[in-house]
């Protein structure tokens, strides 16, 4: 019965991509009477009863129309404003004029600086692919690092890291007080003889 549920319902195929968050991620090879096979990215099987499958979230990356690139990428707080403008018309026009990616009628693509980061100005990078198969999306995704590599270095800006500056305070005092502390410390006592000193 639930075998038929979940065909029924459509919610995915033998040869999708499904993933429940935290418990399996996998393609999907077969659908049986009580238990859903599926191959995990390890390639070790895993027969899950259709009891959890129609009670869990389940994700199916299979039916996806676009894959998604979301990056936000750092770089020093030197960049000026306008290095800045260059950097993500460039980053965005790589994008729009390759054919490498997609546009999202219901979201576009884009590269704008996002905002001040704790060691960075931080700029936001969206952008979409058609469903690859993981192979051919890390494909894409390199070919998008390079790219931005060679435009945040070629408008004369660097990236950042996580960094943390230290002030050291000079406690010790100058010398020349430390002296005169020291002579006056430590200077014997002069003694009038006509005082008698202590008793």
């Amino acid at each position: 019965m639930l075998e038929y549920l979940i065909i029924g319902e459509n919610r995915f195929q033998p040869g999708d991509r499904i993933e429940i968050e935290g418990e399996l991620h996998g393609v999907v090879e077969n659908i049986g009477f009580r238990s859903t096979l599926v191959r995990l990215f390890s390639t070790a099987p895993m027969l899950v009863p259709n009891k959890d499958l129609a009670d869990f979230k389940v994700i199916n990356h299979g039916a996806m129309q676009y894959r998604r690139i979301s990056w936000t990428i750092n770089v020093i707080y030197s960049t000026t404003q306008d290095q800045l403008a260059k950097i993500c018309e460039e980053i965005e026009a790589f994008i729009k004029n390759s054919d490498q990616f997609a546009e999202n009628p219901r979201q576009d693509s884009f590269v704008k600086t996002d905002e001040f980061g704790a060691s960075s100005i931080d700029i936001r990078i969206l952008c979409y692919t058609e469903p690859l198969n993981l192979t051919d999306f890390t494909k894409v995704k390199q070919s998008l690092i390079f790219e931005t590599i060679k435009i945040v270095r070629a408008n004369g800006s660097e990236f950042a890291y996580p960094s943390t500056s230290v002030y050291m305070e000079n406690t010790e005092k100058n010398p020349e007080d430390y002296d005169v502390v020291q002579e006056e410390s430590h200077a014997p006592q002069r003694i009038d003889p006509d005082s008698g000193g202590d008793d």
